[in-house]
């Protein structure tokens, strides 16, 4: 198994060996992933068996695909099923599709769908239990003994745990703590106190207050 790269931001992954002389035809798709399952015809057709592609990345996050070439358990009789799997961590909901294409690039059968992937833990994958017919993927599908399924994928949301806010800190209060009873930058001197106090019916004086001052600034 081997994952291939191209230029145009898809990403070809083959499952088995390819014949010789075999080539990987690139689409201009965005975010498109081909996968290629080479000798799909000899593949078992015993149901609940699938073929796991290789991982690949896209939006940042890993992926595979899941083929069930005889169908899934809840497939119907000689349907094939395919599942987009989420090997991640994070939540991201896609717009996602499979498509599958004749050699003169001629669209067999495809499908269309919006998910939110779960982290990897929580479920296997997202797709559909009754593709198309594993019959007429072989009459009509085959390039040269191999399938090509296309996954085209489009980000909708994506989260992958709290993010926390920036909020810058404000310096104001800090500075205005500052110029407070600086005796250079203050413009104006308040001074409060300096007189005796009386207090109670003895008239017992109090020692005289000493004035307290207050610089301020306009």
């Amino acid at each position: 198994m081997s994952v291939h790269h191209s230029s145009k931001h898809i990403t070809t992954v083959a499952v088995g060996t390819p014949p010789a002389g075999y080539l990987y035809y690139d689409e201009a798709f965005d975010a498109c992933v081909k996968v290629h399952f080479h000798g799909f015809a000899d593949l078992s057709t015993v149901k609940g068996v699938d073929v796991q592609s290789p991982r690949f990345t896209c939006f940042g996050h890993n992926w595979n695909l899941e083929l069930f070439p005889g169908g899934d358990e809840d497939s119907n009789e000689g349907m094939i099923a395919v599942y987009l799997c989420h090997r991640s961590n994070g939540t991201m909901h896609l717009d996602f599709g499979f498509s599958v294409q004749d050699s003169d690039g001629d669209e067999v059968v495809n499908m269309m769908n919006s998910y939110w992937f779960s982290p990897e833990a929580e479920h296997e994958g997202y797709g559909e239990d009754n593709f198309v017919e594993r019959s007429r993927l072989i009459h009509l599908a085959m390039i040269e003994g191999t399938l090509v399924i296309e996954v085209r994928m489009k980000l909708v949301e994506a989260t992958g745990g709290h993010v926390p806010q920036f909020i810058p800190e404000n310096p104001l209060c800090k500075n205005i703590l500052k110029k407070f009873m600086d005796d250079e930058s203050a413009d104006v001197l308040f001074e409060v106190g300096s007189e005796s106090e009386q207090k109670g019916r003895a008239g017992c004086k109090k020692a005289k207050t000493s004035p307290t001052p207050f610089r301020a600034h306009y």
